[in-house]
């Protein structure tokens, strides 16, 4: 777990001194030696104003650019005194040992200085100590007796270890821990991180196995903030000695004794939770700004996979007045829940202070309209505005509008600019209007602005986890070979997870300057290429090159060799549909990592940070990604293929997105082979299925492994020590409500027993194909794993099993139901594995 903010202060004794400070966040720590009657001025001065703070025995107060403030208890008693001033993106709290003193909302970015009033006290000032954002994890995969950075202050904890019996035996590694928890007094509470940890997400996954469970964030020595999930009802609270205060409260749909996801967001005096990364409510609540984080049971739980994140936002639904929560240009009023305004000579805008939105949304619902509203993004350079008349929006970056239309849907519009990864989206009332790739890393605020008279009745500015791709293969070339996804998979590099045509590709290990990697070299102008196999859909190759030969061309291939094509040369990057080009950039040194990507009908390229970007009207189906290279020797040293538009899971991890229905075991074991994760059907007594909770789109492509499932044990005179299950009658159900397995489409394999596949449409048979059969041998099952890939697109759905295409059916009604996915089985025990639904290219056909 990293750490930070070692404080060594330099100390010094000022009177009326001007002491620098840095840009960014920052604490300062101050000692002084307070009487009854003492009154300390403190003073900041950046370039984007001048803060004054003035403390006394009554209590504090502050005023600055456009907002004032005052403390929430008194100020400091006499004697020796330590204070903390903590500057950060868009506030300034002044803290004593006891707690806040100060929280002044605004910002105050840019170098500046700290300087005490004349008539104070003599103060000693600590030099600024930078601020890094909280950033840290744990998955327990460690010994039992091993807490880690985890302290127990109350209750007994440590870390629980599941291991297949057989796998015990062989002393091989776990196949899964987690923190277990267990109150002896009433309640366990265990916590980690850093007492100076502030504006962040927290995230834990957990399972209650009696009594209630929750997240911990805020925790100091005047107690901590709990998010806590009791029966139906997520509530949040402050723990103090005195007891519990119930802060707010949601209702909540949740399985028994399933494990469940809880994330908190604190910044300033803003919290937000969510239940399996669905939001769930949001309230004000002074005093929990910062502290360590943890995990609480009022009896025994489980907790796997904490997550600790910045998270920096600004929300409002102007129940309450505005001073300070938000910069103002204009003459904004707040009645009944709304803000509104009437520009003038000039818009009027309403901007969250000082928020960096590298990956992140603003979101505004406007209430009433005349004229034009809308929200906006900036970066150093450009602004970007979706803007609505009430019948028609338009997307602007500067002053040009780069896409307009007829505004979707009735009534009250809600607007979104969001930027996701190398796009910024424009939606406008859920649905996505417009894409612009030329936004730089870091942009700044978010605001919602009006060139008439507007109302809003709210705004978010939030900032979002970067979009992580599901990788879906990628090697650095250190191996010949490397795991499949499948178990019992092991890929060649060259060969079988690349697959060359032509012999000059070269897999190089012994290269002691470069490092392993792959080199190309065709002769004369014949070009040689590499492929991929990867699911059909929208899918994104990257490379890394260690060399370049000025005359070289290396082309990134989407969507098969006349497909789209990143065309990389030592001088230019082109971007190409059929060998066409359709953007340009030129590049001052040979490239070192590119990068091709579609999201629908944008196909985007990328080379060492700058971006080539094209909507296409004529979308191309997907197919095969690779390279080809013509002219002189390029040297990779990293190769990935990825899905931007897909949901992943491997199983390997505690995984919520998915909802159980009937018995599933996570990471469970295999005893005739030591695999590591899967998640396992038990459906020998009832059915089991096991929902994705966010729907999904229609068309997709769906791509997991199911396999047998066996068990170890001590051997027996008989020299057994483990036995094989059969299994059959597995599914997977498309297009369902969430709840019933035939609401949709539903693919049994191996049905009734193993005999045949069936395709059923709400329930009733619609194909079959009774070749393909699930046999229990002497030994084991035969196929012990099945490769599974289902894909709809419109009204067609077909199945490939071990590559092989066993149904092809059209529904002259297609449906259109509920979007969730299952996997699921019945009668018997299945391994389910390595899981990635994605997105199929926008021109992929019916």
């Amino acid at each position: 777990m990293r750490r930070y903010l070692l404080m060594l202060p330099c100390l010094l004794t000022i009177a009326c001194a001007q002491h620098p400070l840095p840009d960014g966040p920052l604490t300062v720590e101050l000692t002084a030696q307070a009487t009854a009657n003492s009154r300390l001025g403190l003073v900041i001065r950046t370039p984007a104003g001048k803060l004054a703070i003035q403390l006394t025995a009554q209590g504090a107060s502050a005023s600055g650019p456009g907002a004032s403030a005052s403390g929430p208890r008194t100020g400091w008693p006499a004697g020796p005194q330590t204070l903390r001033l903590t500057r950060l993106a868009n506030r300034v709290e002044l803290s004593d040992a006891a707690g806040e003193l100060l929280c002044w909302p605004g910002a105050l970015p840019g170098e500046g200085t700290l300087s005490i009033e004349k008539g104070s006290p003599p103060v000693e000032v600590g030099e600024a100590q930078p601020l890094e954002p909280p950033f840290a994890g744990d998955d327990f995969q460690r010994a039992e007796e091993d807490l880690g950075g985890w302290r127990a202050q109350r209750g007994r904890w440590h870390v629980a270890q599941y291991r297949d019996p057989l796998v015990a035996r062989f002393k091989l590694p776990a196949q899964a821990n987690w923190l277990a928890g267990q109150a002896t007094d009433g309640v366990a509470l265990a916590l980690t991180g850093e007492p100076f940890w502030r504006d962040l997400a927290v995230s834990l996954d957990l399972r209650a196995t009696k009594g209630l469970a929750g997240v911990v964030f805020g925790a100091s020595e005047r107690g901590y903030g709990l998010l806590r999930l009791n029966e139906s009802r997520l509530e949040l609270l402050r723990v103090t000695a005195a007891g519990e205060q119930r802060l707010a409260a949601a209702p909540v749909t949740l399985a028994g004794n399933a494990w469940v996801r809880l994330t908190v967001q604190s910044s300033g005096d803003l919290v937000r939770a969510a239940v399996d990364d669905q939001f769930a409510l949001s309230a004000r609540v002074s005093g929990l700004s910062s502290g360590q984080v943890g995990a609480w049971t009022s009896g025994s739980a489980d907790f796997d996979n904490l997550a600790v994140r910045d998270a920096t936002f600004c929300e409002d639904d102007f129940a309450a007045s505005l001073p300070g929560r938000w910069q103002a240009v204009g003459e904004w009023r707040v009645s009944r829940g709304t803000a509104s305004a009437t520009a003038t000579r000039q818009a009027a805008t309403l901007t969250a202070p000082g928020l960096l939105l590298d990956d992140g949304e603003v979101t505004a619902s406007i209430a009433s309209l005349r004229g034009e509203a809308g929200v906006a993004m900036r970066d150093a350079t450009t602004t970007w505005q979706l803007l609505t008349d009430g019948a028609t929006w338009r997307l602007l970056r500067g002053g040009s509008v780069l896409a307009s239309g007829k505004q979707p849907g009735r009534g009250a519009p809600q607007l979104q600019l969001r930027r996701r990864g190398a796009l910024l989206q424009a939606a406008v009332n859920g649905q996505v209007q417009g894409v612009d790739a030329t936004a730089t890393a870091g942009l700044r605020g978010g605001a919602v602005v009006t060139r008439g008279s507007a109302a809003v009745d709210r705004l978010l500015v939030l900032a979002t986890p970067r979009v992580v791709p599901t990788t879906l293969l990628r090697t650095a070339f250190d191996r010949d070979e490397v795991p499949g996804k499948g178990k019992s998979e092991v890929w060649k590099v060259l060969g079988d997870l690349l697959r060359p045509e032509g012999e000059r590709w070269t897999l190089r290990h012994d290269d002691a300057e470069r490092g392993p990697h792959l080199a190309g070299r065709p002769r004369g102008n014949e070009p040689i290429r590499v492929w991929c196999d990867a699911p059909p859909g929208d899918v994104g190759l990257q490379v890394s090159l260690l060399s370049f030969d000025r005359d070289a061309t290396l082309d990134l291939l989407s969507g098969g060799g006349e497909g789209y094509a990143l065309r990389l040369t030592a001088g230019q990057a082109r971007l190409l549909r059929r060998g066409q080009e359709v953007a340009r950039l030129s590049l001052t040194d040979p490239p070192a990592r590119a990068r091709l990507t579609r999201d629908s009908a944008w196909v985007v390229g990328e080379v060492d940070g700058q971006r080539l970007v094209w909507r296409d009207p004529e979308p191309l189906s997907s197919g095969r990604p690779g390279l080809r290279l013509s002219g002189g020797e390029v040297r990779l040293n990293e190769f990935e293929v990825f899905a931007e538009n897909a949901v992943g899971s491997t199983f390997g991890v505690i995984d919520t997105a998915w909802r159980e229905a009937g018995n599933w075991v996570w990471n469970s074991g295999m005893a005739c082979i030591a695999w590591s994760y899967w998640i396992t059907a038990d459906a020998r007594q009832q059915p089991a299925l096991l929902w994705r909770r966010e729907p999904l789109p229609r068309d997709l492509t769906v791509d997991f492994h199911v396999s047998e499932s066996t068990d170890g044990y001590e051997e027996d005179q008989a020299g057994h020590d483990h036995i094989h299950y059969a299994y059959h009658d597995l599914s997977i159900v498309l297009d369902g409500d969430g709840r019933a397995a035939d609401s949709g489409y539903r693919v049994l394999i191996g049905a009734d027993g193993g005999r045949g596949i069936k395709l059923l449409r709400q329930g009733q048979v619609v194909a079959q194909n009774p070749r393909f059969r699930i046999t229990m041998g002497g030994h084991c099952n035969e196929p012990r794993t099945i490769h599974t890939v289902l894909t709809r697109r419109g009204a067609r759905l077909s199945l490939r099993l071990n590559g092989e295409l066993l149904l092809d059916w059209s529904d002259p009604a297609p449906l259109a139901g509920g979007g969730c996915l299952a996997l699921g089985a019945a009668g018997c025990r299945a391994n389910f594995s390595d899981f990635v639904a994605l997105a199929p290219a926008a021109g992929d056909g019916s």
